[in-house]
């Protein structure tokens, strides 16, 4: 038998391997993004709803002398935020600040782009975002966890906070059940945040004739 009368042979077997294990995983239910927490493990994917964020307020006195302490005047923000840091470096003490970036709603996003965006420029957006095109946001799934439902919120990478460990800690530690992401959806989210900071501009694009 000849390379080309293979090819068809080859096809079928391979189709009914993909039918055979479609049937087999036919009542399995698609993995959730998310599960549910309640330790005082701090791991990259780790979801913290209203964090406090310690902003100085650069428009005081720089330092402004207090006895022998040097102090600045701050502003404290309440975002939701998920953490960026490498799991490894959390556990083994590595780091004393975690890097963390908010989230938002996606219909939160639509309102604000909806006022320069058409309804077909709106969706070919949200694809984009979703598909991973957009190199600044990263979409995570929607949650129906009991008590944790939300719709698919947008992760922000042009906004990104350095928050202490230890306050990240005492938050996991407060005894209330959060979320955290799971495998492979934390590398996922891991991989966009990587691909944004690796981007290079470059001086004079290729031209092809």
């Amino acid at each position: 038998m000849d390379e080309k009368s293979l090819l068809p042979a080859l096809w079928s077997d391979i189709i009914s391997d993909i039918t055979s294990v479609h049937d087999s995983n036919r009542d399995i239910l698609p993995m959730s993004w998310y599960e549910i927490v309640m330790d005082s493990r701090i791991e990259q994917g780790d979801v913290f709803k209203d964090c406090q964020v310690v902003m100085p307020a650069y428009g005081c006195p720089f330092p402004r002398p207090k006895g022998n302490v040097p102090t600045i005047a701050a502003i404290v923000n309440i975002y939701d935020v998920v953490v960026l840091s490498q799991s490894c470096d959390l556990e083994q003490g590595k780091i004393s600040h975690a890097l963390v970036c908010p989230y938002s709603p996606i219909s939160d996003l639509q309102k604000i782009v909806a006022r320069t965006l058409n309804p077909k420029e709106l969706k070919n957006a949200k694809k984009n975002i979703k598909e991973g095109k957009e190199h600044g946001f990263h979409m995570l799934d929607r949650c129906s966890l009991p008590s944790f439902e939300f719709e698919p919120q947008v992760v922000g990478f042009r906004t990104v906070f350095s928050v202490p460990v230890v306050y990240l800690s005492t938050l996991a530690s407060s005894g209330s059940e959060r979320l955290r992401l799971r495998s492979p959806y934390k590398e996922h989210l891991s991989q966009a945040f990587a691909r944004f900071f690796m981007r290079v501009g470059l001086p004079q694009d290729i031209k092809i004739d």
